[in-house]
């Protein structure tokens, strides 16, 4: 399998429950407005199945870590924050967690929930 996106920039990988492989990206990496993502990949032809992105409101900044659970949810670890996605329908669920010394817009502290 080869995959070519030239979007992509692959720092975490995990298997879905289907056999692709998912992979969290920054790109460009390491650049302040770097555009994140979680990509899915066919796991014959490696072709990109689709992109899940972060909704409104949510940061997603460096994103790493990747986990499922078996009702579906899938969650990145990020910068001061998990943010999860419904899986099966590519929904961002929000920040389902957030660092204790994050700092939203406003300077009021954000603490873990």
């Amino acid at each position: 399998m080869e995959v070519r996106d030239l979007e992509l920039s692959p720092l975490d990988l995990a298997i879905a429950p289907s056999g692709n492989i998912v992979v969290s990206s920054e790109h460009p990496f390491g650049v302040a407005n770097a555009t994140t993502t979680i990509r899915e990949y066919d796991r014959v032809d490696g072709h990109l199945v689709r992109a899940l992105v972060p909704s409104d409101g949510v940061r997603f900044q460096k994103p790493r870590g990747l986990r499922s659970n078996r009702h579906g949810r899938l969650s990145c670890v990020a910068q001061d924050e998990v943010v999860a996605f419904d899986f099966e329908t590519g929904d961002c669920l929000g920040a389902v967690c957030e660092a204790a010394w994050s700092q939203r817009a406003g300077g009021d502290p954000v603490s873990l929930s």
